[in-house]
């Protein structure tokens, strides 16, 4: 079976702060990372909790 995982990454013009969005087989999901825009994640929390979770 394949499954299809894409990230989207998404920044505004001007801005440093990098939101992402993931989806499973074309569909939004979440991530066991908290977050104060969801379904998006700031990306700095997404790279600090897989260092974290190797």
């Amino acid at each position: 079976m394949a499954a299809n995982i894409q990230l989207v990454f998404y920044r505004k013009d001007g801005s440093d702060d990098i939101l992402v969005k993931f989806l499973l087989q074309e569909n939004e999901t979440t991530l066991p990372i908290p977050t104060d825009c969801a379904p998006y994640y700031h990306w700095q929390d997404v790279k600090r909790f897989w260092a974290e979770h190797p």
